[in-house]
């Protein structure tokens, strides 16, 4: 999905919710509690002595002896079941007593995957907040600093002097006057000894004879009289140049300060033109031109201590073989009417800047086009431009090492038609704008075809996204990742923290994801990232949006989730949603696609914590939820402290003219499509969803509002209690090592009017019902095997309708 997916994606979640939320009112708080519930008549299996009068669940979990084993990583709860030892291994924070002997929740303990990647488990910081592999310091490169989340921020002076600018690492260009030789010209160095010097002095007097004495009074000149002269030494002035470089040259001023080179917008400062053709320029100022230099066939330049201004098209250009660096240098503006660039390398081209400062505007700074162009980019500080910022495209290989990108810019770096990219130590930061309808904002953007490996990257303060990947072919691997305050589009469209979309696949490794509108980790038409040891603080909704969804799937792909902790996401904090049924049956995905694929939102998750959500206003949260089409997977999930419901496994169904109407809204419909579609989808958009889980621990779910009104057509949720599970209709869950604890406030413990089947563990300390059931479409069940009923308002299974068949096995033992 595109930028323009926002708004269309908005409307499904929120019509979807306000649905479901129907539905679970049906088999509602009041019903549920009611003296005239009918009890479900059958035998609960309770294995460790659960009675249905309502006592106290630590009594009822009080022979430790008689209780089932936990999963790896998790203790027992003081209330019976389990839990994650960072959760419960805490002073008043659950543990049964012993539990966490030999469980140090503090210290970081390495884990590793089944595929030999290494993590960090779960454990509790000094604030008492959550670590992880996140939390891990980064290694900074010199010059560099560690913020308090740990990232690396570039040290970039204000006070650096006049014609020189800043770097990363604290220091500034050498081209300010300071550099300045006192004798005026420059040194002859030790490589021209032996050779022909020639000197040249703005309005020298003598008859010259390129002597230090008698020098030329103009560099054209000079050149002109020495034909075979390869190394010209510059005294302060003003000189006009542009000419073709005809046998390798250097040019040499004492410095940038005050050796200026300057030509017309009518032709280039230098033209390299050939493979024998060489330049060497040092400490000089260049200003001008239509190209400061402009290098093909081979030729090589290299510029050392320059400051570059002023040029009409692009500073550097390098095309067809040709080799241009630029170490130790500043790039200020080009001409006030260009559209070109700092440093370009076309097809074939190569350009390498080092150490320099980029504080000049430009369309776009430094980019490399076309087939074997390369640019490697390294300890640089770049402004950001108008454009794009760093940019690689059709073809095109990009090396990106320790560099700051700083200022307003619609994307900072853009990765475009099968080009290759390796990023380390990057910093991005204050890029937001007032994003442009139809234009993809962001800190980085990889687009079709095209590969990114990163590591030790930051964005801060950006419009749009953090990262997002798009496309097919196109693959990421980022390693430590940082992304704060990643701002929406204008209308409602929502921003994200990491983006994976339209078949592209991604790798995301101890990420940290914090202050994002809308989105969190979003994946959406065929994407999939793989996440792991990752970190997603806190998401709001866009502007007067509706929600904040920690991560999710939503529109079709899939995540595969290890070691991630979800905090105060506004709405959910993950959430999955699929292609309706009737769409999979009008549509042939596989054609559409050109290879197989899966219509559901598909999410596998391995120790995943959500926790602390911070509702809006009029609308609930949900820790987990899938909608239409979900699929999900899960070891060791916990969902703690959650308003409105723990987990839902949800066959919603969202309302076609609502849908067709968001997509109208969003430009992804015409207007006059909108009745076909309407007879073709029919009225209601579902799909049912399906989730296995081993090892579930829910606690803390409490109402969403106090002292809520009753429901009206403006105030549709103000009636939902708070759920510790909920199944849909037509939707099935199933669990081993459940432990669903609902203090303080939670009113039903499992709420089903799908199928719902329970293996070992324990509902307990629910206000109402432990769990009911509404079987008004006919399909709801529940099946408890070793399951522990104590401590709720009645421990029972109770009905609202017609008593359904409930399966109650007996356990073997």
């Amino acid at each position: 999905m595109g930028q323009r997916g926002g708004q269309g994606r908005a409307a499904g979640w929120l019509v979807a919710t306000v649905m479901m939320v129907a539905s679970v009112t049906g088999c509602g708080q009041g019903a549920a509690v009611a003296p005239s519930d009918a009890t479900v008549t059958g035998r609960v299996d309770v294995p460790w002595g659960a009675s249905d009068a309502g006592n106290d669940a630590a009594t009822d979990a009080a022979d430790v002896s008689t209780r089932l084993p936990c999963p790896e990583g998790w203790v027992a709860s003081e209330h019976g079941g389990c839990g994650p030892a960072v959760l419960l291994c805490a002073p008043d924070v659950g543990a049964a007593e012993g539990a966490c002997v030999g469980s140090d929740p503090t210290s970081p303990a390495t884990v590793r995957d089944p595929d030999g990647v290494e993590g960090t488990a779960f454990y509790r910081l000094p604030d008492g907040g959550i670590g992880g592999a996140w939390s891990t310091p980064w290694d900074c490169p010199r010059g560099w600093t560690n913020a308090p989340e740990g990232h690396c921020r570039p040290t970039l002076r204000d006070d650096c002097p006049r014609y020189s600018g800043p770097l990363p690492d604290g220091t500034c260009t050498p081209t300010d006057e300071s550099r300045c030789p006192p004798g005026g010209f420059p040194e002859v160095p030790p490589e021209a000894a032996g050779q022909r010097v020639v000197y040249v002095r703005q309005m020298a007097t003598l008859t010259p004879d390129g002597s230090m004495r008698a020098p030329y009074p103009d560099l054209n000149q000079a050149v002109a009289a020495e034909p075979e002269a390869e190394w010209f030494l510059l005294y302060p002035g003003y000189y006009p140049v542009g000419f073709s470089v005809r046998h390798p040259m250097h040019i040499l001023g004492g410095c940038a300060a005050n050796v200026q080179l300057t030509g017309t917008t009518a032709t280039q400062l230098f033209l390299l033109d050939g493979p024998a053709i060489r330049l060497d320029l040092r400490g000089v100022s260049l200003s001008g031109g239509s190209h400061t230099i402009f290098a093909r066939n081979r030729a090589e330049a290299t510029l050392r201590s320059c400051v570059l201004s002023q040029a009409r098209y692009n500073a550097i250009e390098s095309n067809d073989g040709a080799r241009v660096e630029a170490v130790d240098s500043m790039f200020d503006d080009l001409h006030s009417a260009s559209m070109g660039h700092h440093a370009i390398a076309g097809e074939g081209g190569h350009i390498t800047l080092r150490r320099s400062s980029f504080p000049g505007t430009a369309y776009i700074s430094v980019i490399a086009e076309n087939a074997g162009a390369t640019a490697l980019v390294e300890n640089v500080a770049i402004r950001g431009t108008r454009a794009t910022t760093v940019q690689a495209t059709d073809g095109a290989t990009l090396t990106l090492r320790q560099a700051s990108i700083r200022g307003q810019t619609t994307i900072a770096v853009v990765l475009a038609s099968n080009t290759h990219a390796e990023i380390e130590d990057l910093a991005i930061r204050d890029t937001s704008v007032v994003a442009i309808d139809g234009v993809r904002n962001g800190g980085i953007g990889v687009r079709e075809g095209c590969s990114l490996v990163g590591r030790r990257i930051s964005v801060d303060n950006a419009s749009g996204s953090g990262l997002s990947v798009l496309g097919r072919e196109t693959t990421a691997t980022v390693d430590q990742l940082f992304v704060r305050s990643v701002r929406g589009y204008p209308g409602g469209f929502g921003g994200s923290g990491f983006g994976v979309e339209q078949f592209s696949r991604a790798s995301l490794r101890r990420a940290q994801i914090f202050d994002t509108a809308d989105i969190g980790i979003n994946v959406a038409m065929f994407g999939a990232l793989d996440v792991r040891d990752t970190l997603v603080h806190r998401v709001v909704p866009q502007g007067s949006g509706l929600f904040g969804i920690g991560m999710a799937v939503t529109l079709l792909g899939s995540i595969d989730a290890r070691r991630v902790l979800i905090e105060q996401a506004s709405m959910m904090g993950i959430g999955a949603v699929g292609l309706p049924e009737r769409v999979t049956r009008l549509v042939d995905l596989n054609a559409v696609a050109g290879r197989t694929v899966d219509p559901r939102a598909r999410i596998a998750l391995e120790d995943v914590i959500v926790r602390d959500a911070r509702p809006l206003e009029r609308y609930p949260a949900a820790g987990i939820i899938t909608g239409v089409a979900g699929f999900i997977t899960g070891r060791r999930v916990s969902v703690d402290q959650q308003p409105g419901l723990g987990i839902a496994i949800s066959d919603f169904g969202y309302d076609t003219d609502a849908a067709l109407a968001g997509g109208v809204r969003s430009g992804l419909l015409r207007q006059d499509q909108v009745a076909t579609l309407r007879v073709l989808l029919g009225p209601v958009l579902d799909g049912p969803s399906t989730a296995t889980f081993d090892g579930v621990f829910v606690r803390g779910i409490h109402r969403w509002r106090i002292g809520y009104e009753p429901s009206t057509p403006d105030r549709p949720l103000d009636d939902l209690g708070a759920y510790s599970f909920y199944t849909g209709p037509r939707c099935t869950f199933t669990a081993t090592d459940v432990t669903l604890d609902g203090s303080p406030s939670a009113e039903i413990g499992l709420a089903s009017l799908g199928a719902t089947t329970l293996h070992r563990g324990v509902i307990a300390r629910h206000t109402g019902c432990a769990a009911t059931l509404n079987n008004t479409n006919g399909s709801a069940s529940i099946t408890l095997d070793s399951i522990t009923l104590s401590g709720n308002g009645r421990d029972a299974t109770c009905a609202d309708d017609t008593v359904p068949a409930v399966r109650l096995p007996l356990s073997p033992n």
